[in-house]
């Protein structure tokens, strides 16, 4: 393994909200200083709630995937089961309540594949994938969403196809694909956790 160069954490002097707009978002302007003494006062930040997205596979080996518009990218994307972490919620535990909620599955077991900042500057939360195994139908999908949605059950080569297609318009979406179809990378970081 390659030397790495010892770097330090900054320190935030002062953290003032200047926007509100609980519970989808705070809007906060940070005081930090920096290692060598530098201090900038108006550092951005974004506070959002942490979110899980899962890659569900059913018992025959398809994917669950939900097409719906989604107003942040202003289009109908296909995306992985998912939603914002409730106070106090365990990521495990809003992953297995949101695979219920939005498709009426649950999962035999569980991987973690570890969370992940969104932002590396202004922050906007962060994302914990999750691969859920042999998922199988316990009820009617109750998401509560203000989106129609439509489930859909994809086979491996419908998934790769949808991807390089574009159906996939969201980032996290991307992101959790990635991991998935990579096994060497998915070796190492995979935990099981239920």
């Amino acid at each position: 393994m390659r030397d790495k160069k010892k770097l330090e954490n900054w320190a935030t002097l002062d953290s003032r909200t200047v926007l509100s707009a609980q519970p989808y978002l705070d809007v906060r302007i940070e005081r930090v200083a920096l290692p060598d003494g530098r201090v900038v006062d108006d550092f951005y930040q974004v506070d959002v709630p942490d979110f899980v997205v899962i890659f569900a596979e059913a018992e025959d080996g398809r994917v669950l995937v939900i097409r719906q518009y989604k107003h942040g990218a202003k289009q109908v994307s296909l995306t992985f089961p998912g939603g914002d972490l409730n106070e106090a919620e365990a990521p495990l535990e809003a992953a297995r309540r949101e695979l219920k909620e939005e498709t009426g599955h649950a999962a035999r077991s569980w991987l973690s594949l570890g969370n992940y900042a969104v932002n590396g500057n202004q922050g906007c939360g962060w994302a914990h994938y999750f691969i859920a195994k042999d998922c199988h139908k316990v009820c009617e999908p109750e998401s509560g969403d203000l989106e129609e949605m439509e489930i859909i059950a994809l086979g491996g080569d419908e998934i790769f196809a949808a991807a390089k297609d574009g159906e996939f318009k969201l980032l996290p979406q991307m992101a959790l694909f990635s991991l998935v179809t990579h096994p060497e990378l998915l070796a190492v970081i995979a935990v099981e956790v239920g």
